[in-house]
């Protein structure tokens, strides 16, 4: 059975920003979905910039994972490549073989946070890195996707923000 996971993002001045928009709204449900939604956007960016929330490049496939998957003549009988197998490599994009995980990010808002995630048990040693395969001989570097990045956690002030002017100018 497969462990869970849990990374929890402890940032002080978005933490005293939820606790003045609670103070201030009673209600934090509605901004917790819009950031949860933001979060989801930002995740699901990342696989196509291939980037970790830090802003660091996900280290590139290894060669050996590469080919797999492509069924066809992979190189010419001079050794080069096959036209089909070059775009082929040139296509294939990391952590995205299948586009389910990149697809299987969610969020749940609560009332005072917001939960995002992935339900794909494999998602952790994409995360984390680790040794994978029998045997446990494969080492898989680490490729965070999950997390927040400073323009998330601009976006967020400036939600909250919006959420306690909504809030104040209703009542």
């Amino acid at each position: 059975m497969a462990e869970a996971f849990s990374i929890q993002i402890d940032d002080t001045e978005v933490r005293a920003a939820l606790q003045r928009a609670q103070a201030a709204t009673g209600n934090l449900s509605p901004v917790m979905k819009a950031i949860g939604e933001r979060m989801v956007r930002s995740t699901e960016e990342r696989f196509e910039t291939e980037t970790a929330p830090d802003g660091t490049r996900w280290e590139p496939l290894a060669a050996s994972s590469l080919g797999s998957g492509f069924k066809k003549k992979k190189t010419k009988q001079d050794g080069t490549l096959t036209a089909a197998f070059s775009r082929y490599l040139a296509s294939r994009q990391i952590l995205t073989r299948s586009g389910e995980l990149r697809g299987s990010i969610y969020s749940r808002p609560g009332s005072d946070q917001v939960s995002i995630g992935t339900g794909k048990v494999y998602a952790a040693i994409h995360q984390l890195g680790g040794k994978a395969g029998r045997g446990r001989k494969v080492a898989i570097p680490a490729r965070p996707f999950l997390g927040v990045t400073d323009a998330d956690r601009v976006e967020i002030l400036e939600l909250l923000r919006e959420h306690m002017e909504m809030a104040l100018n209703d009542g």
